[in-house]
C-alpha cells in the first residue's frame, strides 16, 4: 500500500513542476523575478523526485545535490522583487553547493573537505543566509512605509512564512538527529509525513502568492532609499523646518490629496512639485512616522468627522474608509486600530453611546 508521504510528495512533485513551468514562461506581473521563482521550484521538484526515487529503489539513483542553491534563487528572486539590482559578488553565493557537487566526482576533494568539516559549514551558510533575508525584509518593510500609503500585497509577508518553514526543516533535522535511533524508528512514519508536508507547504504558498506579486518600488532609483536619509543633504534649522511641515501638511488637507487610493510619494512630490527626499525628511523631523503613517493619519481624522455627519450615514465602514482614500480593508482596520486603539465599529458604538447620552 502506497504510503501517505509518498501521495504527499507526488502531488508536491508534479505541482512545483507545474508551477515552475508557468513562472518561467508566462508574462506575468513580475517577470523579473519569476525566472528565479521559477528555479527554486524546480530544486523543490527535483528534491522531492529523488526522495520518491529514494523510496523505490532504497538508494541513491541522482548524485546531484541543489540542497545549497535553492534558497539564493530564493535570494535573487527577493532582489529582483523589491527593485535590487543584483550585484555580481552574490553569483559567489553558488560557490558553496559547487564545492559540495564537486566532491561527489572528486574522491580527493571530498576527504580533504571532510577533514575541515566543510559539510557542516556549508550547511551553517544556509543559516546564514536565511539570518540576511529577515534583515533584508526588514530594511524592506521600512522602505515600504515611506513610499506607499496602502502596504497590501507589498510587505511580502508570505516570503517571510516561506523562509520560516525553511528555518524550521532546518531545525527540526537537528531535533532528530539529538533523537536515539531506536526511538528514531519508531516515529520514521512520523517524519517522514513531516518532510513531505515541508516541500508541500512551499509550493503551496508560492502557487496561492507568487502570481499576484507584483515588482515593488519598480522604476525607482536604487539608491533613492540610501540618499533619502543623508541628513546632510537637507539641512534646516528646527522652526524653519517646523514652518514647512505646517505649509506641506495643510496644502494637502486643503486640496484632500491624502483622499487619493493608493497614494505614493511618487504622486505627492509630482502634485506638490517637491523632491520626494524633501518630502520624507519633513515627514519624518515633524512627526517620528513614515509616509504610511502620516497620510493614514490624515484619513482616519477625516473618517471620524464623516462618521457623525448625517450626509454619510448611509455608507458602510469601508464604504466610508473609501472615500477618504483608503483602498484596503486591512490597511484601514489596521491604522484604525493603531491610531484609536479600538476597531473602527467599537469606536461607532462608543460613539453613537456618547451622542445618546
Amino acid at each position: 500500500m502506497i504510503e501517505l508521504s509518498t501521495i504527499i510528495d507526488l502531488v508536491t512533485f508534479g505541482s512545483s513542476i507545474m508551477f515552475g513551468i508557468l513562472f518561467f514562461s508566462s508574462k506575468i506581473k513580475n517577470n523579473s523575478g519569476n525566472f528565479y521563482l521559477s528555479l527554486f521550484l524546480f530544486c523543490i521538484g527535483y528534491i522531492t523526485f529523488k526522495g520518491i526515487v529514494y523510496d523505490i529503489y532504497e538508494r541513491e539513483i541522482f548524485q546531484f545535490d541543489v540542497s545549497l542553491f535553492f534558497l539564493i534563487f530564493l535570494f535573487f528572486y527577493l532582489n529582483k522583487t523589491i527593485g535590487r539590482i543584483l550585484n555580481y559578488w552574490w553569483y559567489l553565493l553558488f560557490v558553496p553547493g559547487v564545492l559540495i557537487n564537486l566532491t561527489i566526482y572528486f574522491k580527493n576533494l571530498n576527504q580533504i573537505l571532510i577533514l575541515i568539516h566543510f559539510h557542516e559549514i556549508f550547511y551553517l551558510f544556509n543559516l546564514f543566509l536565511l539570518v540576511y533575508f529577515f534583515k533584508i525584509l526588514h530594511v524592506h518593510n521600512s522602505h515600504v512605509k515611506e513610499f506607499y500609503s496602502n502596504i497590501e500585497s507589498k510587505t511580502l509577508s508570505w516570503l517571510k512564512l516561506i523562509l520560516l518553514i525553511v528555518f524550521f526543516f532546518h531545525f527540526f533535522e537537528f531535533i532528530e538527529a539529538l533523537i536515539p535511533t531506536k526511538r528514531a524508528d519508531d516515529l520514521e512514519i512520523l517524519f517522514s509525513i513531516i518532510y513531505s508536508l515541508i516541500p508541500f507547504s512551499l509550493v503551496y504558498l508560492i502557487g496561492l502568492n507568487g502570481f499576484y506579486q507584483f515588482e515593488i518600488f519598480s522604476g525607482i532609483s536604487s539608491n533613492y532609499f540610501i540618499d533619502n536619509f543623508n541628513k546632510n543633504m537637507f539641512v534646516q534649522s528646527k522652526k524653519q523646518s517646523k514652518n514647512d511641515f505646517e505649509q506641506f501638511k495643510q496644502t494637502i488637507i486643503i486640496e484632500r490629496l491624502y483622499a487619493k487610493k493608493n497614494l505614493t510619494l511618487y504622486d505627492l512630490s509630482i502634485a506638490l512639485k517637491m523632491k520626494k527626499r524633501v518630502i520624507s525628511i519633513l515627514i519624518n523631523d515633524n512627526t517620528d512616522t513614515t509616509f504610511y503613517h502620516f497620510i493614514n493619519q490624515l484619513r482616519i481624522k477625516e473618517f471620524k468627522k464623516h462618521l457623525i455627519e448625517d450626509e454619510h450615514q448611509k455608507f458602510t465602514l469601508f464604504g466610508l474608509a473609501q472615500e477618504v482614500g483608503f483602498s484596503s480593508k486591512s490597511t484601514f482596520y489596521t491604522s484604525f486600530k493603531s491610531i484609536e486603539g479600538m476597531t473602527p465599529k467599537q469606536y461607532q458604538s462608543k460613539l453613537k453611546k456618547s451622542v445618546s447620552t
